[in-house]
């Protein structure tokens, strides 16, 4: 009952509000701030959140759509955030500090970083794994750290840098593998060794390849266009009609409806009711396999306690097979030792 009061106010506020804005656009600005509600608060405050640790850059709201979840990755952002994640458990409704999920979960993923050492970054241009850089492979390194086209500039400087490490003799001497170099070319040997004792060179490819992301993502442009639908529904008849003819018309992978009914126009909410049922039925006229028939319910609402039920199920039915198969064995012995108590009087006889 608190949850559901709290609500209605909010709805009554952002109400308010709108009304506000439709009579002065200027005076609603100066008092919208004031009334902000308490997702858009959470919102604000996660994103305060991470400009604190990955400075500040523009991010964007997830769309409405279903969200997988990575176990590890959403322990390591406990953990990271762990005192703004123990204030939003104390909170009993949503609240202004509150963290919001979904959106701290996406930016946590993709900004997060890893060092990569200068053996590493080595490793990675060595493409044929000879243990030393060929003049393919350097040119391969420039289009990575400069930008194209290549000026001849560009390669002499470069080149002067590697052969200025090369006469400070501090690494072992290692063989040029077979075709390494071009005709032409005027380089030593270039390897691991030699780059690590190169600080003008270390600090380039620091600077460039230094770091990276730690975890693998890919970001959709125009996700929100292209694969979810959303629409906040009202107690307007004929809105909630060109709302649902809209979704028919386009149809999308996710589809988010926002229950935003007035619960003082009970007549008109049936009838959405009504129209949202027929609208689902036109798009999935036959339930999925993974659904319960009607006449049934998940008593489950947790996973423990469906393995906990199943656990003492599997233990119910060992102890009726072991029963069955000592009343068995003893129906075979019985038959057994009276057949062979036959033949014995038989024979004796």
């Amino acid at each position: 009952m608190h949850n559901k009061m709290v609500l209605r106010k909010d709805k009554l506020r952002r109400r308010m509000l709108r009304k506000r804005k439709d009579s002065s656009n200027v005076h609603w600005h100066f008092q919208s701030n004031s009334h902000v509600d308490a997702y858009s608060a959470s919102l604000q405050h996660t994103n305060r959140m991470l400009n604190n640790r990955y400075g500040f850059r523009t991010r964007k709201v997830p769309s409405h759509a279903p969200i997988l979840i990575d176990k590890e990755i959403v322990t390591r952002l406990q953990e990271t955030f762990l005192k703004e994640f123990e204030v939003t458990e104390r909170n009993r409704v949503r609240r202004y500090d509150d963290i919001q999920f979904s959106f701290a979960y996406y930016y946590y993923l993709m900004s997060e970083q890893i060092e990569i050492s200068t053996g590493e970054i080595f490793k990675e241009f060595d493409t044929d794994k000879s243990g030393t850089w060929s003049d393919r492979e350097i040119r391969t390194l420039l289009t990575k750290l400069y930008e194209l086209p290549l000026s001849y500039s560009i390669v002499d400087h470069f080149e002067a840098i590697l052969l200025n490490c090369s006469e400070k003799k501090t690494f072992p001497d290692v063989s040029t593998p077979e075709y390494e170099r071009y005709i032409d070319s005027k380089l030593p040997t270039i390897s691991k060794d030699l780059v690590e004792s190169c600080p003008t060179l270390m600090k380039m490819l620091k600077d460039r390849f230094g770091s990276t992301h730690k975890y693998h993502f890919e970001t959709i442009s125009n996700a929100e266009s292209k694969y979810v639908s959303f629409k906040m529904l009202n107690s307007n008849i004929s809105d909630v009609v060109m709302s649902l003819d809209e979704i028919r018309s386009s149809r999308r992978k996710f589809v988010c409806l926002n229950d935003n009914l007035d619960e003082s126009k009970v007549a008109e909410n049936e009838l959405v009711r009504a129209i949202l049922y027929d609208f689902y039925l036109s798009l999935f006229p036959h339930p999925s396999k993974f659904e319960l028939s009607e006449d049934y319910r998940n008593k489950f609402l947790y996973m423990k306690d469906l393995n906990e039920w199943k656990m003492y199920r599997f233990k119910i039915k060992l102890f009726i097979i072991f029963l069955m198969s000592i009343v068995l064995w003893m129906g075979l012995y019985n038959i057994i030792r009276r057949r062979f108590c036959r033949i014995v009087d038989i024979l004796l006889c």
